[in-house]
């Protein structure tokens, strides 16, 4: 069994969040004190700043994601397949939000500055998930699953914060990486 659960290393959403928020309250009150000639545009500006803020602290600093990959146990002979799971924290309890068999996994890979064009470009062609806290990563990880029982088939992405460990598990699990 493998459970992880990474700490973000957000410095750049906060920031970016502490930034946008000083902005926004910064310009409401200079709209209010009369040293702005359009007070309305600066307080439609403050606006979109504090809800970028208020975006960037809910996306990247209130979440936290668990990965795990986990045997299930053997039923009437089978080989005992493994599971991929991930669960969101939210206050004080964990919500699963993804539950997957690894044989449903088609490949996983690296997104990096490299390749970042073509994956964005092949992701499009799916259902895309995104269990990443880190703002502005340079590395994360791609998992491409492909369910064949549904109707037509399903294609789905899933972009994870990258972890060597993780990669090690899921190709001792049987999944190819490109």
């Amino acid at each position: 069994m493998y459970k992880n659960k990474p700490e973000p290393k957000n410095r750049a959403a906060k920031a970016s969040a502490l930034m946008t928020l000083i902005g926004g309250m910064l310009l409401f009150v200079l709209s209010n004190s009369g040293a702005i000639p359009l007070p309305w545009l600066a307080q439609t500006v403050a606006v979109i700043f504090l809800t970028f803020s208020i975006y960037v602290a809910a996306a990247y600093l209130l979440k936290r994601y668990t990965f795990i990959v986990d045997r299930k146990p053997q039923i009437d002979g089978d080989g005992g397949d493994c599971d991929f799971i991930i669960t969101e924290q939210k206050g004080n309890r964990d919500i699963k939000v993804c539950h997957v068999s690894v044989n449903d996994i088609m490949f996983i890979r690296e997104v990096n500055s490299t390749n970042k064009k073509e994956v964005n470009q092949d992701r499009k062609k799916k259902k895309r998930y995104t269990y990443d806290t880190q703002f502005w990563a340079s590395r994360r990880l791609e998992i491409a699953i492909n369910y064949t029982d549904s109707e037509p088939e399903e294609h789905i992405s899933l972009l994870v914060t990258f972890d060597e460990k993780l990669i090690n598990v899921l190709l001792a699990a049987g999944v190819k990486k490109i």
